[in-house]
């Protein structure tokens, strides 16, 4: 007897969808600001979200690529960021990637000089992605990574 295939199935469809929907975008946060934005990777421009959106980043398993950067601002005034790219390689929801991803950045951070510090953020995209450190320092000074100041809390 042959084997009957299932020809819908929901999640597949959900997930293909998904993948094709999100295929430009990534999720930006600096810690100076209260809330994470969507960025068009083409376009280095922010994105207006939508709750379809925000379910299908949060709703569905991903393979995510995570760009986690301190940034600081020496004596000379020079701005200049710490970074570190990681992949997880197997699909996960990103609500059980958060944990151990601001375990890894607040070591990266405690370790970074203090008297240079202004603020902290990562770029995190739902597929793999490898970053490259000019394109990430773009996005993130368009995030505002740089602009706070000192004292302003």
């Amino acid at each position: 007897m042959k084997k009957r295939i299932k020809k819908y199935n929901p999640l597949k469809n959900l997930t293909n969808t998904a993948n094709q929907i999100l295929k430009n975008y990534a999720v930006g946060y600096i810690t100076t600001h209260k809330a994470s934005d969507l960025i068009d990777v083409k376009r280095n421009k922010k994105v207006n979200v939508d709750i379809s959106t925000v379910k299908l980043l949060t709703e569905i398993p991903h393979v995510w690529s995570v760009y986690i950067a301190c940034f600081g601002r020496d004596e000379n005034n020079v701005e200049y960021m710490k970074s570190k790219e990681i992949h997880i390689d197997q699909k996960h929801f990103q609500k059980n990637v958060v944990t151990t991803l601001n375990d890894i950045h607040s070591k990266m951070c405690n370790q970074f000089n203090q008297k240079h510090f202004i603020s902290a953020g990562w770029i995190a995209t739902p597929y793999y992605k490898e970053w490259e450190e000019a394109k990430a320092s773009e996005i993130f000074t368009k995030l505002g990574a740089y602009e706070f100041q000192k004292g302003q809390l």
